[in-house]
């Protein structure tokens, strides 16, 4: 799982790349305790063999916040695993090298 947030102005863009295929996702956002910021749960999409690329714009981020984001992914027998913390980077840095 690749995980990375990217800052906009007034938002912040959240992708996230998987490998297998999965139940669906949560997104928790930080600047005190984690809440959950999505809706309900965002459905997994792709294939076991190629996976999938996901986005998800959080468009409640305040500019001058320094947020953590972490992902919940949820497999086809309802565990959880969690990936993250990450911090918004410039889009200008946008890639998924590590």
């Amino acid at each position: 799982m690749r995980f990375k947030v990217f800052r906009q102005w007034r938002r912040a863009l959240l992708i996230w790349q998987t490998e297998t295929i999965n139940a669906g996702f949560n997104i928790y956002r930080a600047d005190g305790p984690y809440t959950r910021i999505n809706d309900g749960l965002i459905p997994a999409r792709g294939s076991a063999m190629q996976g999938a690329l996901y986005s998800f714009v959080d468009s409640t981020a305040q500019n001058i916040k320094g947020y953590y984001y972490r992902l919940e992914d949820i497999n086809l027998n309802g565990t959880s695993t969690f990936h993250g913390p990450v911090s918004a980077t410039s889009l200008l840095s946008f890639g998924f090298r590590d």
